[in-house]
């Protein structure tokens, strides 16, 4: 007997991502001595990028995650951070010791050739990613054992999959900024993202967690690179995705993001710049984006009904939002329910604290044209890239990495420990071109003997 197991479209021809196994096994019943085959393809190789910039809220849990990922192929990581001061240098080293069968290395240096710097700390690991499979995951998001076995499959699920990305979502907030960012993006950010996305109304990517392959975008105009011409590399994904005529994917797994201790401050400056941000990328929507909230389409169906059939206004508008506030406590349950079942007392305020404010953040939103980004101040335009204040034009682009890594330790940690971990790190190439090739060359990598973990496919029953 025969049994042939494959995932679903995975095409063999990517001869260096799937290899096939064959097991044999005896016959379960003792009349019948013929032996029987397995033969299973395995998943293909995927190249986790995880780019770092300072101390995120349980950043070490957030990347030891990627560690954790029950994969039936196989899997490289490679953390990147520009500066080889940045602290969160020594938090990847303590992991790498942590895990030291994983494929997996530290790279130290951007490639500040576009105004994104996500982009530009991520050019260096993605030109080095083995594998054609790219799997982007920021810093400050966790994810589930199964997330990527998952995704791959939903990737080759449909030919015309280009991109799978995933719902972020956050859990047990401690201050009122954390709670506000809670009702944001459990409530209102998770119902518009999903309805966008499900009627495939416009392209709607955040981009905490999207898996693409690498040969898609290399095809695109600037390719990777040409990514960072805005700073939602996101967006410019989704839509360079669309335009070789493949879709978008959303990933039954969420992603959960870690707050903190976020401060009310920290909260409606975050919303402000990302509305901005979209107010430059893409106005037709982000003027739209009031009429989503309860506030400014309770008053516009209030007001229409009144007009229409004498209904007065306020009896509406408690009908409304009784029934919005009914809707969005069975959403948020959905998501955190040990949570909002435990709180309703803050979930009630948090809920009525966003929505009154929302109008006016966003007015003071569209007004303005700059941003901050992790410390340094961005100048937005609709007619060409972002730059930092006080620059006029874009910066040109730099011919070397910022920042390699010497040959001395990068660690602040002992010597010994130094020794260990650095050899772990991948050098930058001595010379990059401002524009990378398809295939750029391989860089120079410090190794030192290490067992390599491989997983092997699993055969399901």
């Amino acid at each position: 007997m025969i049994i042939r197991r494959k995932y679903p479209a995975i095409n063999a021809t990517e001869s260096n991502q799937s290899q096939r196994r064959v097991d044999s096994t005896s016959s379960e019943s003792e009349d019948d001595d013929a032996d029987s085959a397995v033969e299973v393809l395995s998943m293909p190789g995927v190249s986790v990028l995880r780019p770092l910039k300072g101390i995120d809220v349980a950043l070490a849990e957030n990347l030891r995650s990627s560690f954790l990922q029950e994969y039936d192929g196989p899997m490289e990581i490679i953390f990147s951070v520009a500066d080889k001061e940045d602290p969160a240098v020594e938090v990847v080293e303590d992991l790498l010791q942590e895990f030291p069968n994983a494929d997996a290395k530290l790279v130290i240096g951007d490639l500040p050739t576009t105004p994104n710097p996500k982009v530009n700390n991520l050019q260096i690991p993605y030109s080095q990613a083995r594998h054609n499979i790219i799997w982007i995951l920021d810093s400050n998001v966790h994810v589930l054992p199964q997330t990527l076995q998952s995704s791959v499959h939903l990737l080759f699920e449909n030919p015309q999959n280009g991109l799978v990305h995933h719902l972020p979502i956050t859990q047990t907030p401690t201050t009122p900024g954390s709670l506000l960012e809670h009702t944001f993006l459990n409530i209102a950010h998770a119902k518009m993202y999903s309805v966008i996305n499900h009627f495939s109304i416009a392209p709607c990517i955040i981009g905490k967690s999207n898996l693409f392959r690498k040969s898609d975008v290399d095809r695109v105009e600037g390719g990777f690179a040409g990514l960072g011409r805005t700073m939602s590399e996101d967006n410019a994904l989704g839509l360079a995705i669309l335009s070789l005529g493949l879709k978008h994917a959303i990933g039954k797994e969420y992603v959960r993001q870690s707050l903190g201790d976020m401060s009310l401050e920290a909260f409606f400056g975050r919303r402000a710049r990302w509305i901005r941000v979209r107010a430059h990328t893409v106005l037709a929507p982000t003027l739209l984006e009031p009429f989503s909230e309860a506030l400014l389409s309770g008053l516009t169906f209030a007001w229409a009904l009144s007009g229409l059939a004498g209904v007065e206004m306020w009896k509406t508008l408690v009908a409304h939002f009784v029934y919005w506030a009914w809707c969005d406590w069975n959403m948020a349950r959905t998501f955190d329910p040990e949570f909002v079942e435990g709180n309703g007392r803050a979930f009630v305020f948090a809920w009525l604290a966003r929505e009154l404010t929302t109008f006016a953040l966003w007015v003071v939103a569209v007004s303005g044209n700059t941003v901050d980004w992790r410390g340094t101040k961005y100048v937005l335009s609709r007619n060409r890239p972002p730059r930092p204040v006080g620059v006029s034009t874009p910066a040109v682009p730099s011919q070397q990495p910022r920042s390699p890594p010497s040959s001395a330790t990068t660690s602040k940690k002992s010597s010994a420990k130094s020794r260990r971990s650095s050899a772990r790190h991948a050098s930058a190439p001595p010379e990059v071109p401002s524009r990378l090739p398809k295939n750029p060359p391989t860089p120079t990598i410090r190794k030192h003997s290490r067992s390599i973990c491989r997983r092997k496919s699993q055969i399901l029953n």
